[in-house]
């Protein structure tokens, strides 16, 4: 947001100013959550493995894959409820 928005916010309307903020806030919880794993740390599985892993779990590997999804949504549903809170 820019100054002149900001400023303007804080003497006429302050309580959207702090909806704002917090918004913007969790946006970049959001976005630190959705960086946290760098392809440097954490390099995709190659193709070739996936298909021995997906053999080995067979029917578990759905299970695995929502596991992931659930940590992932959690953390940013984490997020969203403490601005939304706020």
């Amino acid at each position: 947001m820019d100054d002149t928005t900001r400023l303007w916010l804080e003497r006429h309307d302050p309580h959207h100013l702090h909806c704002v903020d917090r918004d913007q806030h969790a946006l970049r919880r959001i976005l630190q959550w959705c960086e946290a794993y760098e392809l440097k740390y954490c390099p995709p599985i190659p193709e070739e493995r996936l298909a021995e892993i997906a053999e080995l779990l067979q029917d578990d590997m759905g299970k695995l894959h929502a596991g992931w999804a659930r940590h992932l949504l959690d953390g940013i549903a984490k997020i969203a409820r403490e601005a939304l809170d706020d």
